[in-house]
């Protein structure tokens, strides 16, 4: 297919439809180009060196232009640094959206097998991955509607909190449910609380298996974890 020579944005409109599958599927927000990836549901981070290889790549294509005499001609068309920066430059403004992560129609929890949300009257609904859901990362599991109980955990809390027969300390309900009402927390993007949770103890007092927990059920979803609090 020939290409009418003509300025970046008429380059950078061939470009988007070579790097884009379809409708709504890339994005230029925060800074940075993301693609929409229908094998994982999810929107991953182009490269930088990704985005330019394939400005890169339109080197050479045969184009109509006009000549002196004003006639129609075909010729190469050769790249430089200026036309690729140009090229990339003019696709992110077609395409920019700084609230693109912001502005999300569905929010909820992002499985494996789809996007759980989580209803104000506490009822959940299960949405097939898709575009609109904007995710960016999933918990590396599938949702189950009924979950086996996860009785080593909680006899893990119980062990931390629970009551002590040897003091005859009653447990602390409230202690277990502000932990879980933490680590749900974090499953999650919102961050409107505000909150950094730190956790205060002894050595050998379960702060360890807490994080070791945590980082298992989070796994590649970006987070920070700091296990030393220096002065």
């Amino acid at each position: 297919r020939l290409l009418t020579l003509g300025s970046h944005v008429q380059m950078a409109e061939r470009l988007l439809r070579r790097i884009s599958w379809g409708a709504d599927t890339l994005v230029f927000t925060e800074g940075a180009f993301y693609g929409y990836a229908r094998a994982t549901g999810l929107w991953e981070r182009l490269s930088d060196e990704t985005v330019r290889n394939e400005a890169h790549k339109m080197d050479g294509m045969r184009v109509k232009t006009l000549n002196a005499a004003g006639d129609d001609v075909f010729v190469d068309k050769r790249m430089n640094h200026s036309d690729v920066n140009g090229i990339v430059s003019e696709m992110a403004s077609m395409i920019a959206d700084p609230n693109f992560f912001v502005d999300v129609e569905r929010r909820g929890l992002g499985f494996l097998n789809g996007l759980l949300v989580i209803h104000s009257d506490g009822s959940t609904t299960l949405h097939a991955h898709h575009q609109s859901n904007r995710l960016r990362t999933l918990l590396p599991f599938d949702y189950q509607p009924k979950p086996p109980e996860p009785t080593r955990w909680m006899q893990c809390v119980d062990e931390l909190w629970g009551a002590d027969v040897e003091t005859g300390e009653a447990a602390d309900p409230g202690c277990q449910s502000l932990l879980h009402e933490i680590m749900g927390y974090l499953l999650t993007n919102d961050t409107s609380q505000q909150k950094i949770p730190l956790l205060l103890g002894p050595k050998r007092s379960g702060k360890g298996t807490i994080f070791r927990v945590l980082k298992k059920i989070l796994d590649t979803a970006p987070a920070a974890f700091d296990r030393a609090l220096k002065k």
